[in-house]
């Protein structure tokens, strides 16, 4: 009876090692990259500077996961947008308007506070929350959007349609 266990589990240990090896025939043994991760679904934002606005298809964009949540970063989405040079895009201000016209310029001005700066939007991403808020902007730890009521006043809602404009002046 020993006998057959034996031959069971070593049969079983040498088919497992056979499927190991035809799965990793083609990638050399090497694990498979994970982070080549892209938006799938067909959601847009618009960008916008000056008169000249762009369309920005989030579809095949790449995925950056910050506190476990995928999501596009926002400067990638301003930089596809190629409305201004990337070497200048320190000099300016981003105001994010929702679909349901929330515009975050208008609560700027109300609280007292900054629109993000171009350090800032490369520490935002836009994600789908999963729930009727559609599309969200999230701040990471650290950035003035994120010490500002935990991020709440500055995590636009309602982004699918929604609008970033690339402003040359700060809304104070």
């Amino acid at each position: 009876m020993k006998k057959t266990v034996f031959k069971k589990i070593l049969l079983a240990v040498a088919f497992n090692a056979l499927c190991i090896s035809l799965l990793t025939l083609n990638t050399g043994c090497k694990p498979r990259p994970t982070d080549n991760k892209t938006w799938t679904g067909d959601e847009q934002v618009y960008v916008t500077f000056g008169a000249q606005t762009v369309t920005i298809s989030l579809h095949g964009m790449p995925l950056s996961t910050y506190n476990g949540i995928d999501g596009v970063k926002l400067s990638t989405i301003v930089i596809k947008a190629n409305l201004a040079a990337k070497t200048e895009l320190a000099n300016y201000y981003f105001n994010f308007i929702a679909t349901d016209a929330y515009d975050m310029s208008k609560m700027a001005i109300y609280w007292g506070k900054s629109l993000p700066t171009w350090n800032d939007m490369q520490k935002g991403y836009l994600y789908d929350s999963g729930s009727s808020y559609g599309l969200t902007i999230m701040w990471e730890d650290g950035t003035q959007e994120y010490a500002f009521d935990g991020g709440r006043f500055y995590n636009v809602h309602l982004m699918d349609g929604g609008t970033i404009q690339i402003l040359e002046e700060n809304v104070q």
